[in-house]
């Protein structure tokens, strides 16, 4: 597969561990191969929003 999965992840300080996140977008698989993948995230409270980018998988 030429595929990348995708997920975002929040925290509310840097005080909570990356584990602990909580995650706002579920990983999503697209095939960036195929076309581009746009997107836009609008931060609804103060805090530290991570973007995933998966393509461990990937050949």
């Amino acid at each position: 597969p030429q595929d990348i999965v995708f997920s975002v992840n929040y925290r509310a300080n840097d005080q909570i561990s990356v584990t602990e996140a909580e995650e706002i977008v579920a990983p999503c698989k697209c095939d960036s191969h195929i076309r581009t993948v746009k997107g836009e995230l609008t931060a609804k409270k103060a805090g530290i929003y991570t973007l995933i980018f998966d393509n461990t998988y990937s050949r």
